[in-house]
């Protein structure tokens, strides 16, 4: 395939996916790396490769891939999916005040995003921002009706969670 493909960054990029798929991170890396040589500008790479490495412990450089896909994303859309993945990363790091800036940013873009709201109050909860928490949720409770019937739920049960 990769040999007859027009198209090289696709190709390399599935047979990362592929490499991943089977717990094979190391290999899954050098063929992002590859696809990125051939089409630098693809946020999605980036994204791609930045999973790659943090499957790895390889935390800096997960970070690294991460703001690269932030520079790279051209489409409102692909920079609120990058910023989101951004800042669940950053959540997993507990680096919550980072996360919390990536989805406050993306949320600029698209403010009727029920699960960045979500994260944002499980952020808030964590640095004891119990009433930001609060109000996100309220916030999130105001989206019944277009958002996700599940992520209302979920934004219900957070809000009763909280204590009073």
């Amino acid at each position: 395939m990769i040999e007859v493909t027009s198209n090289p960054a696709w190709a390399y990029s599935t047979l990362a996916n592929l490499y991943l798929n089977m717990d094979l991170t190391y290999d899954a890396i050098k063929k992002y790396q590859t696809a990125l040589q051939y089409k630098p500008e693809d946020d999605g790479l980036w994204v791609a490769l930045a999973d790659a490495y943090e499957k790895s412990g390889l935390f800096e450089e997960a970070d690294d891939a991460y703001a690269r896909a932030l520079e790279a994303a051209i489409k409102p859309s692909n920079m609120v999916y990058d910023q989101f993945l951004y800042g669940n990363f950053l959540y997993r790091q507990g680096r919550y005040d980072e996360a919390i800036f990536q989805w406050e940013s993306a949320l600029v873009l698209d403010p009727q995003q029920c699960d960045l709201m979500l994260n944002l109050g499980s952020a808030y909860k964590e640095l004891d921002q119990v009433e930001k928490a609060r109000n996100i949720y309220t916030k999130a409770l105001s989206l019944a009706g277009t958002a996700d019937p599940e992520c209302i739920t979920k934004a219900q049960m957070q809000l009763a969670g909280l204590s009073p």
